[in-house]
């Protein structure tokens, strides 16, 4: 299953025995946990979704939200901020195995978000990787394609430092279909954010989706 390629940060982990039973009777959500079930059973079984929302990826969810905020800090936002489970959303589900996004809303002030894909293969590989923060509503191939190039846009003159993205922000749609739309894209380098506004629209000569970028 080949789904994403490197982008802010990648985090291998084990997930433990997390093994869904063929069988399994919906278990209590946590509180913390208000993502929409139903998004969830267009893609995946029963047994799946009832995992997804049970307690047993809490621990690996914690861990997460530490290291994403250890990796990105917040002013005034400490590793161990509670956080709310907002969206799951199915990416894949077929022979090769399963994989989903979860996005997180960090108790922050302002408030945070940050987001990471899980997948299971079949094999018995289990891998995260977070990717970018924020509502950006691009999804992790559009994310691996465009960080890249919109990085070097956010590079400014006199500044040795790589810039790092530390948000993105969703801002409108232009037309009624997916494409167009724009985003707000947060960088931080030598002392100072740099704001870049990336629009993406469908390619009409090579399909999929394009973007150009700007420094505000």
């Amino acid at each position: 299953m080949r789904l994403i390629g490197p982008l802010t940060r990648l985090v291998i982990v084990t997930l433990g025995l997390f093994t869904a039973p063929v069988n399994a009777q919906e278990a209590i959500t946590p509180a913390y946990i208000k993502a929409d079930r139903s998004v969830a059973a267009r893609t995946f079984n029963s047994a799946i979704i009832n995992h997804i929302f049970s307690d047993e990826l809490t621990k690996y969810r914690r861990e997460f939200v530490s290291r994403s905020l250890q990796g990105n800090p917040v002013i005034g936002c400490p590793d161990s901020s509670p956080f709310t489970l907002t969206h799951i959303m199915p990416l894949q589900s077929d022979m090769t195995g399963f994989a989903w996004m979860e996005r997180f809303e960090i108790d922050c002030n302002p408030k945070t978000l940050r987001n990471w894909v899980l997948v299971f293969k079949k094999d018995g590989t289990r891998l995260t990787q977070e990717i970018l923060p924020g509502n950006t509503i691009t999804d992790p191939k559009l994310q691996r394609d465009a960080f890249p190039n919109v990085t070097v846009v956010a590079t400014t003159k006199g500044c040795q430092e790589t810039p790092k993205l530390v948000e993105t922000r969703f801002v409108e749609m232009i037309s009624k279909s997916p494409v167009p739309w724009k985003e707000l894209w947060l960088f931080r380098a030598c002392g100072r954010t740099v704001e870049v506004d990336v629009q993406f629209g469908a390619n009409p000569y090579l399909g999929g989706t394009s973007w150009s970028a700007t420094v505000r």
